[in-house]
């Protein structure tokens, strides 16, 4: 497994068109992939590196994409502006949201953000990242105070709802610093980062299926 962050470019010439591999410790994401997709996943394979999200940046580009199909071949979500027009399966990106996989890359960094989980206690209890602050979103009001308002913080929850509700109401009372975290738990927990651990602190504990 590749634990060293890297970028793998890709050009076509006749097109123009430049495309990414992105990657660091086992987990990659593909940016605005050609209609090619085979590189891709055969470097991955090489790397040792699961693709778990594909972005497409460049929705009304004059180049075909082959975004469907990477995605039916590895599994991995497309992710799209909500802007864009796209009637095929995929998750809107907005500002202020961060992918799991640009997440764990900043929680190996040297600054790494706060991660604010506002799960519920049993949630928690059950896994989470290792040093993330948990103020479940019932009791994310009273709890404002104890929050630095100079320190970038990734708010997360089990799939992204909550933690939608939560940036927006840290927004409302001045937090400028955040992002919500697309995916949330469950995506994180599906790349098996050694962030998430136990409540126990006994090490990783998987939901059900997932070990």
């Amino acid at each position: 497994m590749n634990t060293e962050p890297f970028i793998q470019r890709y050009f076509v010439e006749g097109l123009a068109h430049a495309s990414y591999l992105i990657g660091v410790g086992g987990v990659a994401a593909v940016v605005d992939p050609k209609r090619d997709v085979d590189d891709y996943i055969a470097d991955a394979r090489r790397l040792g590196c699961q693709i778990i999200a594909i972005l497409e940046t460049h929705s009304h580009a004059d180049f075909v994409s082959g975004h469907l199909e990477l995605a039916q071949r590895t599994g991995a979500p497309i992710y799209i502006s909500r802007h864009a027009v796209a009637t095929y399966p995929h998750r809107d990106m907005v500002d202020g949201e961060v992918t799991v996989c640009d997440l764990r890359s900043e929680l190996r960094g040297g600054r790494p953000p706060l991660v604010v989980d506002v799960r519920s206690a049993s949630e928690w209890q059950a896994g989470h990242i290792a040093e993330a602050r948990h103020a479940a979103l019932p009791t994310l009001p009273g709890a404002l105070g104890n929050l630095p308002r100079d320190t970038a913080m990734a708010v997360i929850c089990n799939g992204g709802y909550r933690s939608s509700m939560a940036a927006s109401l840290l927004r409302r009372h001045g937090f400028t610093r955040l992002r919500n975290v697309v995916g949330g738990m469950i995506a994180f927990a599906d790349t098996k980062c050694p962030e998430l651990h136990s409540g126990d602190g006994a090490g990783i504990e998987w939901p059900a299926g997932k070990a």
